[in-house]
């Protein structure tokens, strides 16, 4: 597992590349800045990831993929994704640095370990406004593409916005799903047995729920696909704050418990 220090690199890493989205020049510079930082560091991990492209207002994205490739049932596939674009002018300490962090430190677990299942961790663009709820989504495309080329995509965890200091909306890790995939929720929030100091809840919700809808899950869910997604919290986040504060706002030690339950929870939804 990665230590706390590795997780707070990471995030702060991916802070100071400030916002990372296709609203100006600058911020697709730093898309693609991001993009490139999540490839090097899960080829620092042994991973080689993928690239999935696509060409979106006159830009070119890249969704990354590294795959675990399971032993006795490789083609039934476990997908654990977090989308490394910010809102606007956020640097996104908490939202989504914190998610690319856990999935990089799930890669970084599942390494060397023998799964039955598949398991691709995937680093999406594109989550966040404009393209929300909308088919540029890189989630979207993904997922998608999947349906075409006719993988077998049994799950999808999205890791969101974790780790926030504690706060009146940040006290427990959510679990929430929309009614289809209420089964999967239940299996993700019983395999988050790591947790010590934090609780995990259940949140079932209507799939047409705008929330829902500007969620990586809801790619998923538009496939068929049965999905979930962890986040902080009664979900109703403050704004995000601008440069330092942001990554200021990231409790490590917290986020370091969830990489553990995360981790433990895919290797049992895996085996």
């Amino acid at each position: 597992m990665e230590s706390t220090e590795q997780l707070e690199r990471d995030v702060r890493a991916l802070a100071a590349i400030g916002p990372r989205n296709l609203r100006d020049v600058r911020r697709a510079l730093n898309l693609a800045h991001a993009a490139s930082y999540v490839s090097d560091r899960l080829g620092e991990i042994g991973y080689l990831p993928s690239v999935d492209r696509f060409e979106v207002a006159g830009h070119v994205v890249d969704v990354l993929v590294a795959e675990r490739r399971g032993v006795s049932e490789p083609d039934r596939t476990l997908v654990v994704g977090a989308h490394y674009d910010t809102n606007g002018r956020s640097p996104g300490g908490p939202d989504d640095a914190t998610g690319i962090a856990l999935l990089l430190a799930t890669a970084a677990h599942l390494r060397g370990r023998e799964l039955a299942r598949t398991v691709r961790l995937v680093a999406f663009p594109n989550e966040e406004r404009p393209f929300s709820r909308t088919s540029c989504i890189g989630s979207r495309v993904y997922a998608r593409r999947c349906r075409e080329r006719g993988d077998r995509i049994e799950a999808m965890i999205a890791l969101e916005d974790i780790g926030r200091r504690t706060s009146a909306i940040s006290d427990f890790v959510a679990v929430v799903s929309n009614l289809r995939s209420r089964h999967l929720a239940r299996r993700v929030h019983e395999s988050l047995g790591a947790l010590r100091t934090i609780r995990a809840r259940k949140v079932i919700l209507p799939g047409f729920l705008p929330l829902l809808r500007s969620s990586d899950p809801w790619s998923f869910w538009r496939e068929g696909v049965p999905a979930v997604m962890l986040a902080d919290g009664a979900l109703l986040r403050p704004r995000q704050p601008h440069g330092s504060a942001a990554r200021q706002m990231v409790d490590f030690g917290r986020l370091q418990e969830v990489a553990r339950a995360v981790a433990d929870a895919v290797m049992l939804l895996a085996s």
